[in-house]
């Protein structure tokens, strides 16, 4: 993160951050934390999370602020999880 702060020389800042997936061998709540002490060095605005569970997204948001969540929609790739958990459950978190 650094590195790329350092190549934007102070002209931008990165305004979203979000790991790539829910690593399982660190608990959600424990990468949520170092997240969120991140955000508060000024690293970067917003935490977000990508193709997660509604069990996991519940226990990030309650560490830290989600700013935003990627999943994957296609015909192939609309699981249950996504349809009956986690598209209702940002709705919940975000306060819409």
């Amino acid at each position: 993160m650094d590195y790329c702060l350092e190549h934007l020389r102070g002209t931008k800042k990165i305004d979203l951050f979000q790991s790539a997936r829910v690593d399982p061998n660190v608990p959600v709540e424990e990468a949520m934390r170092s997240l969120l002490a991140l955000q508060k060095e000024g690293k970067f605005d917003h935490i977000g999370m990508s193709e997660c569970s509604e069990a996991s997204l519940r226990r990030a948001a309650a560490v830290a602020k989600i700013a935003m969540i990627e999943i994957e929609i296609s015909p192939i790739a609309y699981e249950e999880e996504t349809k009956k958990g986690v598209l209702p459950t940002q709705f919940e978190i975000f306060k819409y």
